[in-house]
């Protein structure tokens, strides 16, 4: 999991899949500042084969109980990117394993690509103090 926030972390990350070349693009940065405390930027840029066309998600309202993060028709999870789109409240995630087991937070407006298991894992998410918008887009695993 990446996730950061404006203030001390910078992070760009962007997916696309590359029509012609059957490929994955993930490009992830990070760099931090906090007084002394410098961390150098890291990451890179990575393509992974791609082979199988799907995507599924959208803007879901989570609220202050468990639920399922919906990736729509996708039958086979891949490539997971969440983004919390509130200004004030927090959203947990995680893996249901009868009931939540919090693997993630995502503070307003933060971000963070996953990749899941393609079989067995059901995302199920919960807001802090309010219901907020998460952007969630999954890409099609295969098999």
């Amino acid at each position: 999991m990446i996730s950061g926030t404006a203030k001390s972390e910078s992070i760009h990350e962007i997916i696309r899949g590359d029509e012609v070349a059957d490929e994955l693009s993930l490009n992830i940065r990070m760099s931090a500042a906090l007084g002394v405390y410098a961390l150098a930027p890291v990451g890179k840029q990575q393509t992974i084969d791609w082979g199988t066309i799907g995507q599924g998600g959208g803007i879901q309202i989570i609220g202050t109980s468990e639920e399922t993060v919906s990736f729509g028709d996708i039958v086979y999870p891949g490539f997971v990117y969440l983004e919390n789109l509130d200004d004030t409240n927090y959203i947990e995630f995680g893996p249901d394993s009868t009931g939540m087991v919090t693997l993630g937070r995502l503070l307003p407006g933060e971000q963070c690509v996953l990749r899941l298991a393609p079989t067995g894992v059901t995302l199920i998410a919960q807001a802090n103090t309010a219901s907020c918008k998460m952007r969630v887009v999954c890409l099609e695993a295969g098999t």
